[in-house]
């Protein structure tokens, strides 16, 4: 269960970003209701090019690095913050 200080930092970041400008408030917070707060270290490995993923991040703060092979998926990639 999410704190009223999380669901305030998460409706930020989704504020924040274009990709969320066009919905209104009631989708918004759902969206809230629906996101978790995750912090990651410098160096942190978030995900890897090929993998199946099931999770959508948002960068709220700091500077997250992405890296892909564009030739193939077996080299593999990492996305870094």
């Amino acid at each position: 269960q999410k704190n009223d200080e999380e669901k305030t930092e998460i409706l930020k970041a989704v504020e924040g970003n274009r990709l969320f400008k066009f919905m209104d408030k009631e989708q918004k917070k759902n969206l809230v209701d629906a996101c978790s707060l995750v912090s990651f270290k410098e160096g942190d490995l978030i995900s890897k090019q090929g993998t199946k993923g099931d999770v959508f991040y948002i960068v709220h703060d700091g500077i997250a690095e992405v890296f892909f092979d564009s030739h193939t998926s077996q080299k593999g990639s990492e996305l870094l913050v």
